[in-house]
């Protein structure tokens, strides 16, 4: 589903905060009256997942981590996230989508695309998002004593998230599932 300010969805009051989206993710599973779900996120997505396995653990099925990790940013990174969000609402969305959609992917194809699909999202759903990825507290403890099953998907050549954080969430929880992707 679009999550709150995203794709076709509008912001209502956003509170900068993951706990929100998990929130949402259960009533959106309550529409559909699912009980239970496996729930997959891709980077940010998967800040989400692990808000929703914290906050609805009786939710979920199990858990699938997409080139994501269980850690908060540091100071720096925080900050710099802070002032993107701040920047967003006055300066639009295509200055952050012509600055991250590089470091996404090496093919110019794929990072054109990205940039349109940044470029054309709410700068408020934008903000409120990053305003989110930078409140996010660590669940490393949280990820390793999920009790639920647990896989981790890497890109081989992923520029921000690299494999070896595949391999640290491997040795923090032995039972987890990993695939590499070329």
């Amino acid at each position: 589903p679009d999550l709150r300010g995203q794709g076709k969805s509008e912001l209502g009051v956003g509170d900068g905060s993951l706990e929100q989206q998990a929130d949402d993710m259960a009533a959106v599973l309550d529409c559909m009256r699912v009980e239970k779900a496996v729930l997959a996120g891709h980077s940010m997505g998967g800040y989400l997942a692990l808000a929703f396995a914290e906050r609805h653990p009786e939710r979920l099925a199990a858990l699938i981590l997409v080139t994501s990790h269980t850690g908060a940013d540091d100071e720096d990174k925080k900050q710099g996230r802070i002032r993107d969000a701040e920047r967003i609402p006055y300066c639009g969305t295509r200055e952050f989508a012509a600055g991250l959609a590089p470091r996404l992917s090496n093919d110019a194809d794929l990072v054109n695309r990205m940039q349109k699909i940044i470029a054309a999202t709410s700068p408020d759903g934008l903000a409120n998002v990053l305003r989110a990825i930078a409140a996010r507290p660590d669940r490393t403890e949280l990820f390793k004593q999920l009790d639920k099953p647990v896989m981790f998907i890497a890109g081989a050549q992923d520029q921000i998230v690299k494999v070896t954080t595949a391999k640290e969430l491997h040795w923090a929880k032995p039972s987890l599932r990993m695939a590499i992707l070329p």
